[in-house]
C-alpha cells in the first residue's frame, strides 16, 4: 500500500508561454513534469544536451487507445523500479476519465504516480543521466500538422544523487515462535511512496529485503507503518531495518535495527517501568528503573532527546547492577525524554518506554562579581568574575549621563562558563561623555540576578561637543560682561568652556591673533566671563569653545564684538594760586573720581602756550611753580590722569592772584 502526504522538493523551473515544466531530482535522473496534458492532435519532443551534442531523447503522443496506456504504464512502472504495476480496473478507470476530460486526480490516488503521469503524457522521466554531469533540456511543443507551436529550454542542471529526507523509527516490537510483528513511524509530512524491509539472523546471515505483510495508517500527524513477518524460525535471533522511497525513487534514511528472539519462553528482558524526577540539589535529572526478568540482564543503555519523536542519542551506557542514573547535562525548565535499552543473553532488546523529565530549581541567580572597565581606542571592555557554579551566562546594561537615562540591556544572553568574562561595547550611537556599566547574572534555571554594582567609564570615542550659541555681552563700570546660552543636554557633556578674545584694528582687520583668556578652574563650567582688561578706544572681538567630558572640543563659536569707549576723567575744578617771593603757591581740592592716579600741572602767561610744569601723585595737595612772573598775568589749570593714560580736558583756566 502507498501512502501519500505532503512533500517539499528541490526541483527547478522554466518560465515560457504558459509551459512550466518542472524538473524533480529522481533517483537515476530528472522527472519532468508538464503543467498540462497534451492534446489528441499534439505531441511533445525532448532533447537533451551533454557535452555540446544535442540529442533527441523523447517523443511524446496522447495515447490512442487503453492499450497503448497500459503498456505505457508498464514502462514507466519498470523505469522508476520501486511501484508495484497498478491494477487494470483501476487504470481502465483512470483512463475513461481522462478520455471524457475529467480530473484524472479526483477518480483515483494513484493519478499522482510519477509513472502514471508519465502514461498519460504529463511528463517524462529521464533515468539514463550520470551523476554529477550537467544537462540542458530542450521541448518543443508540436501541433497539427506538425506545426511548431513552442519551444522552452532549461537551464543547466546537474544530476546529484542524494537522500530523501525521509526516516522511520521503530516505535514497538514482538514475536511468537512462527512471526515477528514490528511497527515503525515517521511525520506525515514525508511523502513516502514505498518502504522496503531487510531481515537477518543475528550473526549467522547478512541482511536481505523481504517481503512481509505490510500496512500504512495516520493519527495526527504521524504517520505507522506495521509489518508483520511470518517468514521466521522460532528460537532465532532476528533482526530489522527498514529503508523508505519517495515519489520519484530516491531514497531516505535507514531506520533503527531492531533485534528481536522468535521464542515462546521468557528469556529476554526489558525495562518494566522507568520514572524520572528532579534534583535541583544536584542540578540533575534522576532516573530509575526496574527490569522485567532481571536475570537476563547483561548491561543497559541510556538514550536521551529534546523531543518526544524526536533523534535520541546515546549519553551513558551501565552495568547491570544499575538502576538509578542521574543526568548532569541538562538545563532547567527544559524538557528531555529518555528510553532504556537492555542488553541481554541475546543482546540489544527493543527499547522501552520513553518518559519526560523536567530540571526544578529555586536557588536565586547571584550578581556578577568584580565588575570593572577599561577604555580602549574604539570602545569601552566591561570585565567580571563568575559569581556561582550555577552560572550559565550574564546580560551587560549600560546608561548615560543625560537626564532622565536608566541602565539599559545592551547584550544578549553571554552564555559562559569561564571564571573571568567580559563584553566590549563599541559606543555606536553613544554621544555622552560618561558611561555606567553593570552586569546581571543568569543561573541554569533561568533567573536573572540583581544588576551588580555601577562603574563609570569615560568615552573614549571622539564625540560630538555642542559649540556655544547666542553670545551677547555689555560694558559696565569698564568691565566687559559675557554670556551665552546653554541646554541640558550640553549641560550633561560639557566639562567647561574657553574663551578666546582678539583685539582688531580700526578698519576691522585683525590686530592680533586669539588668546586665550584666563579663568579660575571654579569658573570654568559657567557660561558667563567678566573682562576687565580692557584699554578705552579699542574694539574687541570674544569667541567660545565647548569643552567635553571626554576632552573633546567644539568649533568656535560665532564671534561677539564690543567697542570700549574712551572715557575721559574731569579736569580739577576748585584751585587757587597766589604769588609769592619763591613763585607762585598753587592749592586745590583732591578729585573725588576713582581710578586716577596723576596730576598735570599746566601754565599759561603771556603770549606763550601752555606748558605741563608738574606732574604729581594723587596724594600730593599744593605746588610751588618757582617761576617769576615778572608782573605778568599767569594762569593755571590741573588735569586728572587714569590708570589708562587717559587725560582730561582743560576746560577752566584759574588765574594767580598778586
Amino acid at each position: 500500500m502507498l501512502v501519500f502526504i505532503f512533500f517539499l522538493v528541490l526541483c527547478y523551473q522554466m518560465n515560457a508561454q504558459g509551459l512550466k515544466p518542472t524538473f524533480y531530482p529522481a533517483a537515476n535522473g530528472f522527472f519532468i513534469e508538464f503543467n498540462r496534458q497534451i492534446q489528441k492532435n499534439q505531441y511533445y519532443i525532448i532533447f537533451r544536451q551533454d557535452n555540446n551534442n544535442l540529442t533527441k531523447i523523447a517523443e511524446i503522443r496522447y495515447p490512442e487507445k487503453f492499450e497503448d496506456f497500459y503498456n505505457r504504464v508498464k514502462i514507466a512502472t519498470s523505469k522508476f523500479g520501486i511501484y508495484d504495476l497498478p491494477n487494470s480496473n483501476e487504470l481502465s478507470r483512470i483512463w475513461d476519465a481522462s478520455v471524457k476530460g475529467q480530473d484524472v486526480y479526483s477518480i483515483s490516488g494513484i493519478s499522482a504516480f510519477p509513472n502514471v503521469k508519465e502514461a498519460l503524457g504529463f511528463g517524462f522521466y529521464d533515468n539514463t543521466l550520470k551523476t554529477n554531469n550537467t544537462y540542458v533540456y530542450k521541448i518543443q511543443l508540436f501541433g497539427a500538422k506538425n506545426r511548431l507551436i513552442t519551444e522552452f529550454q532549461s537551464q543547466k542542471l546537474t544530476f546529484k544523487k542524494q537522500l530523501a529526507n525521509i526516516k522511520f523509527k521503530s516505535l514497538y516490537a514482538s514475536a511468537t515462535e512462527t512471526s515477528t510483528h514490528l511497527t515503525y513511524s515517521s511525520h506525515v509530512t514525508n511523502r513516502t511512496s514505498k518502504l522496503k524491509t531487510f531481515r537477518n539472523i543475528y550473526l549467522q546471515t547478512d541482511f536481505s529485503e523481504i517481503f512481509p505483510s505490510l500496512t500504512f495508517s495516520t493519527i495526527k500527524d504521524s504517520l505507522y507503518s506495521k509489518i508483520y513477518d511470518s517468514g521466521v524460525l522460532k528460537n532465532l535471533v532476528y533482526q530489522y531495518y527498514t529503508v523508505p522511497y519517495d515519489l520519484y525513487g530516491n531514497p531516505g534514511y535507514n531506520s533503527d535495527t531492531v533485534k528481536i528472539v522468535t521464542s515462546s519462553r521468557t528469556m529476554t528482558s526489558h525495562i518494566k517501568s522507568i520514572r524520572a524526577k528532579s534534583v535541583g540539589d544536584f542540578n540533575s535529572i534522576q532516573l530509575a528503573w526496574n527490569y522485567h526478568s532481571p536475570k537476563y540482564v547483561r548491561g543497559v543503555k541510556i538514550y536521551k532527546s529534546k523531543k518526544l519523536d524526536g533523534e535520541y542519542r546515546l549519553i551513558a551506557t551501565l552495568s547491570y547492577r544499575d538502576t538509578v542514573f542521574f543526568d548532569k547535562e541538562v538545563n532547567p525548565f527544559e524538557s528531555y525524554f529518555y528510553f532504556i535499552m537492555v542488553d541481554d543473553i541475546f543482546g540489544n532488546t527493543i527499547g522501552g518506554p520513553r518518559v519526560g523529565g523536567l530540571l526544578v530549581v529555586s536557588k536565586p541567580a547571584e550578581p556578577p562579581r568584580n565588575i570593572r572597565v577599561q577604555p580602549e581606542p574604539n570602545g569601552v571592555r566591561v570585565k567580571w568574575e563568575k559569581p556561582t557554579n550555577d552560572t550559565r551566562g550574564y546580560f551587560v546594561y549600560r546608561s548615560t549621563t543625560f537626564p532622565g537615562d536608566s541602565l539599559i540591556q545592551i547584550s544578549s544572553l553571554i552564555q559562559s562558563d569561564a571564571l573571568e568574562c567580559d563584553f566590549f561595547d563599541s559606543l555606536k550611537n553613544v554621544v555622552s561623555p560618561i558611561v555606567s556599566y553593570a552586569v546581571s547574572s543568569v543561573n541554569s534555571c533561568y533567573q536573572v540576578s540583581q544588576p551588580s554594582k555601577i562603574v563609570y567609564s569615560k568615552n573614549p570615542l571622539k564625540l560630538s561637543v555642542p559649540t556655544p550659541g547666542n553670545i551677547y555681552g555689555m560694558l559696565e563700570n569698564g568691565v566687559v560682561h559675557l554670556f551665552w546660552e546653554q541646554n541640558s543636554i550640553e549641560t550633561n557633556s560639557i566639562a567647561g568652556y574657553k574663551i578666546f578674545r582678539k583685539i582688531l584694528k580700526q578698519d576691522g582687520s585683525d590686530s592680533t591673533d586669539f588668546v586665550e583668556m584666563k579663568r579660575r578652574i571654579t569658573e570654568f563650567g559657567s557660561n558667563s566671563f567678566l573682562d576687565s582688561n580692557l584699554k578705552p578706544g579699542l574694539t574687541y572681538l570674544y569667541v567660545i569653545k565647548s569643552i567635553g567630558l571626554n576632552g573633546s572640543e567644539s568649533p568656535l563659536s560665532a564671534p561677539f564684538k564690543i567697542y570700549i569707549p574712551v572715557e575721559k576723567p574731569i579736569s580739577v575744578s576748585s584751585c587757587s594760586a597766589i604769588k609769592v617771593p619763591e613763585g607762585v603757591y598753587i592749592k586745590w581740592q583732591p578729585t573725588l573720581q576713582s581710578g586716577i592716579k596723576a596730576y598735570r600741572i599746566y601754565r599759561l602767561w603771556g603770549n606763550n602756550s601752555p606748558i605741563k610744569v608738574a606732574e604729581l601723585d594723587t596724594q600730593q595737595k599744593e605746588f610751588l611753580d618757582k617761576f617769576n612772573p615778572m608782573g605778568q598775568k599767569v594762569f593755571y589749570a590741573i588735569t586728572c590722569v587714569n590708570k589708562n593714560n587717559i587725560e582730561s580736558e582743560i576746560l577752566e583756566w584759574f588765574k594767580s592772584a598778586d
